[in-house]
């Protein structure tokens, strides 16, 4: 699966779980994907298996946002 569509794939998983928009950015090394942090802590745990399918995941308590990347390494 090209990054892209891996990028899209999680970004659905990432959206129904946690019950908001995701914001998908192309960045230089592949794709970043940020969504607010559902209010809901039984909603919070929804979010994680779909966080884990992507290469590195966080979130900022700061802006209130839940993030992952998906790296591109196509040739």
């Amino acid at each position: 699966m090209r990054a892209v569509e891996r990028a899209y794939a999680i970004a659905a998983a990432l959206a129904l779980a946690a019950g908001a928009d995701v914001r998908v950015s192309r960045t230089p090394g592949g794709y970043l994907l940020t969504a607010a942090v559902p209010a809901d802590p039984q909603r919070q745990l929804e979010t994680l298996p779909a966080l884990g399918l992507s290469d590195r995941f966080g979130h900022s308590s700061r802006d209130g946002l839940l993030w992952c990347a998906v790296d591109a390494l196509e040739a």
